[in-house]
């Protein structure tokens, strides 16, 4: 079991990732603000990897200029041509490509574990945790609402459990989090053969003209 220590130190000696083509950014807080808007969630289908991918390979800003252009709608067409394209010449890649995000978002998202003092269980609130982290930040430890969303997503977590143990809300532990973020945008590997059939099937279609 990895320390808290070696996990703080692994977020600063992550390899660069390249999938389908484009260079992914370290994952910010307006990333997984932007990917919570957007409605991807588990990334089970092409489409939702391919916002996903388009999204993390650019700073939240840029993404959002292109999102307010007239011209939205025919980049994404041009994009997701190149890359159904791609999957056509090689149904697997897809996989490929699904399982690579999975794995960018797991060494994106590695946090320690935590448990709770004070409280038996956790409050769930209604309102998304990225949401919550974010007012957390502007409210608590002045972040500005522009300097937020660039902030990393490890970086905004270790500010976050530090600002709670000094409020002796939470006591950091030995370990990952448990529920990781690659379980929450990627099928387990378990499920790996039904998406690629599924991808197959739709591949297929496109390519006789369904």
């Amino acid at each position: 079991m990895k320390s808290s220590l070696d996990i703080y130190r692994e977020t600063f000696f992550l390899e660069p990732v390249v999938i389908l083509g484009r260079r992914m950014l370290p994952l910010t807080l307006g990333h997984a603000v932007m990917l919570d808007r957007m409605g991807i969630g588990k990334i089970a289908e092409p489409e939702d990897l391919l916002m996903a991918v388009l999204i993390c390979s650019m700073p939240v800003e840029t993404f959002e200029r292109k999102a307010e252009s007239r011209l939205f709608g025919l980049w994404i067409s041009w994009w997701s041509d190149r890359a159904w394209r791609r999957w056509l010449r090689d149904p697997e890649s897809f996989a490929r490509s699904l399982k690579l995000f999975g794995e960018y978002l797991d060494e994106q998202t590695s946090c320690p574990d935590y448990e709770v003092v004070g409280r038996t269980e956790e409050i769930q609130g209604g309102t998304p945790r990225v949401q919550q982290l974010r007012a957390l930040l502007i409210s608590k430890l002045n972040y500005s609402p522009e300097t937020v969303m660039r902030t990393s997503f490890t970086q905004a977590h270790w500010d976050y459990y530090a600002y709670l143990e000094s409020e002796m809300a939470i006591r950091v532990i030995n370990g990952r989090n448990g529920e990781t973020h690659a379980a929450r945008f990627a099928q387990a590997d378990a499920l790996r053969d039904e998406m690629l059939r599924k991808a197959r099937e739709q591949f297929s279609g496109k390519e006789n003209g369904g």
